[in-house]
């Protein structure tokens, strides 16, 4: 495995992670925006972005595998407390983070987190983008083809689905069932409009939590950074300077 990891600004530590097939350079307004006041280490996820392997043979476990991965990326580079940023499937591992090494997560923001898998037809949106993109999805296939060359992300798409059908069969639970045991403050944001995060679905994750805040955003998708940028930005380092 290689992770595409780069680092910026000086202070307390801010992890930033984006989402499944995504990549660090579409946080790149919310990382300089914390770079002013914290060190900023962002990374791709394993299998996404510049991080290896592609394509990546995903298991049912890989959430708390990419969680011990993040982990130990940051023991690796000296850091002992940070606070913790994700995106979609980011945001399901900066949860997982925190159940699994609460001694070294401090606060968690989630953004596009459901902490369980979501329908199986928005799996299978995914799992189909590359050789059947649903309506609305035809610009995101175009990109991950771009992006990855086609056979790469036909493999990925469809390797991801596979092992998320097998999580939900299972139960379905990725932070859900260990929401609990989450000590750190979590803020999680949705879209309203979200196609795969319903904002009861959010709220219900928010209350498994001991300390948890959910904002449902009006009239935006999945993306609230890219789509209300500036608000986003400023809600962010607001509560994260003050948890």
């Amino acid at each position: 495995m290689t992770l595409n990891v780069v680092e910026q600004g000086s202070g307390d530590v801010v992890l930033v992670m984006p989402g499944f097939t995504l990549n660090i350079e579409g946080l790149k307004g919310l990382r300089d925006h914390l770079a002013s006041r914290y060190r900023v280490i962002a990374v791709d996820l394993p299998g996404s972005g510049k991080s290896g392997p592609q394509p990546r043979d995903y298991a049912p476990t890989f959430y708390q595998e990419d969680a011990d991965t993040m982990a130990a990326l940051l023991i690796g580079r000296g850091v002992t407390s940070a606070r913790v940023f994700g995106h979609s499937d980011g945001g399901e591992l900066a949860l997982v983070m925190a159940a699994r090494h609460p001694g070294l997560v401090r606060a968690v923001i989630a953004e596009g987190a459901l902490g369980e898998t979501p329908p199986a037809s928005a799996i299978d949106l995914l799992g189909n983008v590359i050789d059947a993109p649903a309506p609305g999805f035809i610009d995101y296939s175009q990109f991950l083809t771009r992006y990855y060359g086609r056979d790469v992300a036909l493999a990925t798409t469809k390797s991801w689905a596979r092992a998320t059908h097998a999580l939900a069969a299972s139960g379905g639970s990725i932070s859900r069932d260990i929401a609990g045991s989450i000590r750190c403050p979590v803020l999680l944001i949705a879209g309203a409009k979200d196609p795969f995060v319903t904002p009861e679905g959010m709220q219900s994750l928010a209350k498994r939590m001991r300390s948890a805040e959910a904002i449902v955003v009006p009239d935006v998708g999945h993306e609230v950074h890219a789509q209300k940028s500036e608000w986003f930005n400023t809600t962010v380092m607001d509560w994260l300077s003050s948890h």
